[in-house]
């Protein structure tokens, strides 16, 4: 059997226990007995319990190609009077990963990932479920004492936008050029 095939993978269970998460609560303003929403104090509040499974596996079917799959499923048991967090997290997300090295020296990758829908935290706002691929080829090169790369990407080649927790924060498709080199 050829040195550069092969397959492994692994499964990992864990669980994992936050104790006393720092919380802020409103204070009283003196004057006016009343809460005062500009002014808080850190408290410690409860604990969460967040517990999942992943899975990994990575594939070299013939040489110079690598697969890599990956999936998670997590979940959250929020035990905080204060805060729900069972919903922080996406209780499921998976990648993919695509990648050739070439004969002429190109090498080629293409990357997916899906995520699941999850609550903002604190201020943020929910996220929804969304996908992205992005594309890479690049070709490395030499001479003399100089050796680099130049690649060509595209990300989120769906072109749909996607969201973070903060919804100034955004990424929708994006193509450029990279140029990277070192002088030995």
């Amino acid at each position: 059997m050829d040195p550069e095939i092969g397959l492994s993978g692994d499964i990992r269970l864990y669980r994992d226990l936050i104790t006393d998460i720092i919380y802020y609560d409103s204070v009283t303003d003196p004057l006016q007995d009343i809460p005062n929403t500009d002014m808080a104090v850190p408290s410690n509040g409860e604990d969460v319990v967040i517990h999942g499974m992943e899975i990994q596996a990575d594939a070299n079917p013939f040489p110079g190609n690598r697969i890599v799959f990956a999936y998670a499923h997590t979940i959250i048991v929020s035990k905080d009077q204060y805060q729900d967090y069972s919903d922080t997290a996406a209780s499921e997300s998976f990648s993919l990963l695509f990648s050739q090295n070439f004969a002429n020296t190109i090498n080629a990758s293409l990357m997916m990932t899906n995520t699941g829908w999850y609550e903002g935290l604190g201020s943020g706002n929910p996220v929804d479920a969304h996908t992205r691929t992005d594309i890479r080829i690049a070709y490395p090169f030499s001479w003399k004492s100089l050796s680099g790369e130049i690649a060509v990407i595209s990300q989120n080649i769906s072109g749909l936008e996607i969201y973070d927790w903060y919804r100034d924060n955004h990424i929708g498709n994006r193509h450029m050029v990279t140029i990277s080199g070192k002088i030995d």
